[in-house]
C-alpha cells in the first residue's frame, strides 16, 4: 500500500489531518483508559454514557493541541535527497513499496502536536521537526485567541517517527493522558485533532477501522510501525496531532494517510507512545534492542512446506553471525510464533516486540523447527548503530561519482539483502557517470566483467585503472533483483 506522511510544508512537505465531523451514531461502551504516565496530569473526565458527545470531548482537548511551525536550514534542506537510504542525509529507502515522497520544503513546514506535560513537553512526529533550525508552537482556542513560543527538540526516536519538544516556558493548559490502545476495538469511535492545511483547531471523527498495520513506511523511512487504522478524515497539516477516544484520552498520534484513496489514515498507537515517552524525556533517545534475524512472512505455500496450519508467524530467512539469535542457536528456516509470551502473527510484528523490550533481558521465544515446537531463551542486546559501520572503510571510486562501503552484517539486515559479499554503493552524485549509468545508493555491486567483487577496495582499484572512455560491465543486486549495468569512465 502506498501511504503518505502528513506534515504540511508551505513549499511542499508532509502532514496528517482532520476535517468535518460525521453524524453521530450510538456508541459501544467506552474504552477503559490506561493510567497516565508518571508525572502527567490526567485532566480529562470520562464522557457521559449514551451517544458520543463529540463537542464536549473537543472542547476539553483542543486547548492542549498545538500548531508547530518549523523553519529549516535552506542549504541543508536543498542537499537532502529523498532517494537516499537511512545512513545518508537522514533519509530512508521505501524497501520495495510504492511510497509517495513529497519534495522536502527548503524553508518552512507546518504540523501538529499535543501537550503531554504542562511543564512544556509536547509530542509530535519526528518527520515534522527533522532538520529544523527553528521551531515555534502555537496554542489556540476555537474563539481565535492564541499564544506562540519557541521550542526545541529534546528527544527523538526516528525509527518510530516520534519526537519530544520542550517549550521555552511552562504551558498553562492541561496535559493530555494516554488511553489504552491495546484495548481499543475495531468499530469504536475516535476523534482526530490538528491543523489541516494550516487551519488550526480542526477535528474529524470516525472509527477505528483496523489495528496492527505494520507493513508500510509512512515517510519512505524504514522504521518500527504498528499503526492503528482509522477512517477519521486525515489531511496535510495534522502530523503529530492526537487521536483520542470518547473518554478524551490519547489512543494514537496521527502520522500517515493512504495515497491511493480517502478514508484510510494511520496513527501510532498509545501503547508505543507511552513506552517511548519516558525514555525521550529522561535520555533524549530510545535505544532499540535486537536479536539479529532477518524475517519474512509465510506464504500459504511456504506454510504448507513447513507443515504449518496457517501463515501466522515470522519465517527466519537469515541469522546474523554473533548476534543474540545466533548465540541462542536460532537457525534460518525456524518459524517464530511467540516472543516473550506475545504472539508473533507476521514478520512486521517481531521488530515491534523486540524494539520495545529493554536490552540485557532474557526473553523466551517459541518457534517451529522440523515439524516440532521448540522454545529458547535469547538475551537481547542493544541494536548496533548502522552509523558506526560508516566510520569503517568507505571508499570513493575516483571520477565516477560514487562512494562505496563494506557490506557488513548490520547493513545486510538493514537493507534486507541476501548478498554476503560485494561492495555497497553508499552515495551517487547527481549528474555523475554512476548516476547516468543508473546506479543508486543501496545497490550492491557483486561482479565486474564477470569476476566476483569481494570488497569496496577491490572494486575501487579496478575502476581507478580504467582509462577515459572505457566501459566496464557491473552486475548489481538491488533488493530482490539483479541486473547488469554498463559504466563508462568520463
Amino acid at each position: 500500500m502506498s501511504i503518505r506522511p502528513y506534515a504540511f510544508a508551505a513549499l511542499g512537505a508532509l502532514a496528517l489531518a482532520c476535517q468535518s465531523a460525521r453524524a453521530a451514531a450510538p456508541s459501544t461502551e467506552p474504552t477503559p483508559a490506561a493510567a497516565a504516565p508518571s508525572g502527567l496530569a490526567a485532566s480529562v473526565a470520562p464522557a457521559p454514557a449514551g451517544s458520543p458527545d463529540f463537542a464536549n470531548v473537543a472542547e476539553r482537548i483542543l486547548p492542549s493541541v498545538v500548531s508547530i511551525h518549523v523553519e529549516q536550514d535552506v542549504e541543508q534542506s536543498a542537499a537532502d535527497r529523498p532517494d537516499l537510504p537511512g545512513w545518508l542525509n537522514r533519509q530512508f529507502p521505501g524497501f520495495g513499496h510504492n511510497f509517495q515522497m513529497p519534495t522536502p520544503s527548503p524553508r518552512e513546514g507546518l504540523g501538529s502536536g499535543f501537550v503531554i506535560d504542562s511543564s512544556g513537553l509536547i509530542l509530535t512526529n519526528y518527520h515534522v521537526v527533522d532538520d529544523a533550525s527553528q521551531i515555534e508552537v502555537t496554542l489556540g482556542t476555537p474563539d481565535g485567541a492564541h499564544q506562540t513560543m519557541n521550542a526545541k527538540v529534546i528527544g527523538k526516536a526516528p525509527d518510530f517517527d516520534v519526537a519530544l519538544l520542550k517549550t521555552e516556558r511552562p504551558l498553562n493548559v492541561p496535559a493530555l493522558a494516554f488511553g489504552d490502545s491495546d484495548r481499543l476495538r475495531v468499530g469504536e469511535w475516535v476523534m482526530a485533532i490538528g491543523n489541516p492545511f494550516g487551519l488550526s483547531q480542526s477535528m474529524s471523527v470516525g472509527i477505528v477501522s483496523g489495528k496492527h498495520r505494520g507493513d508500510m513506511n509512512p515517510s519512505g523511512q524504514q522504521g518500527i510501525y504498528d499503526f492503528l487504522q482509522t477512517d477519521a478524515s486525515i489531511n496535510p497539516g495534522n502530523s503529530g496531532g492526537p487521536l483520542v477516544d470518547m473518554n478524551g484520552r490519547v489512543v494514537g498520534m496521527n502520522t500517515a494517510i493512504s495515497a491511493q484513496g480517502s478514508g484510510i489514515g494511520f496513527a501510532i498507537p498509545s501503547s508505543m507512545l507511552s513506552h517511548i515517552f519516558p525514555s525521550l524525556k529522561d535520555k533524549g533517545e530510545l535505544s532499540r534492542s535486537w536479536i539479529g534475524v532477518q524475517v519474512q512472512n509465510l506464504t500459504p505455500e511456504l506454510a504448507k512446506s513447513y507443515g504449518l496450519p496457517s501463515t501466522s508467524g515470522a519465517l527466519v530467512a537469515d541469522v546474523v553471525p554473533d548476534s543474540p539469535a545466533a548465540k541462542a542457536g536460532m537457525s534460518a528456516g525456524d518459524v517464530l510464533t511467540r516472543f516473550d509470551g506475545k504472539a508473533v502473527d507476521s514478520s512486521s510484528a517481531l521488530p515491534v516486540l523486540v524494539s520495545l523490550t529493554e536490552s540485557g533481558h532474557d526473553v523466551s521465544v517459541e518457534f517451529w523447527r522440523n515439524g516440532k515446537r521448540e522454545t529458547k531463551n535469547i538475551r537481547l542486546e542493544a541494536r548496533p548503530n548502522p552509523e558506526g559501520a560508516k566510520a569503517k572503510v568507505e571508499r570513493s571510486s575516483g571520477g565516477f561519482g560514487l562512494s562505496l562501503r563494506p557490506l557488513t552484517p548490520e547493513l545486510r539486515q538493514e537493507l534486507g539483502t541476501g548478498q554476503t559479499q560485494g561492495a555497497l554503493v553508499s552515495e551517487v552524485a547527481p549528474g555523475s557517470a554512476a548516476a547516468r549509468a543508473g546506479l543508486r545508493p543501496g545497490d550492491v555491486v557483486t561482479e565486474v566483467q564477470g569476476k566476483p567483487v569481494q570488497s569496496p577496495a577491490e572494486l575501487a582499484s579496478l575502476l581507478e585503472k580504467l582509462g577515459s572512455g572505457q566501459v566496464v560491465r557491473l552486475k548489481v543486486a538491488r533488493g530482490d533483483s539483479k541486473s547488469f549495468i554498463a559504466l563508462q569512465k568520463p
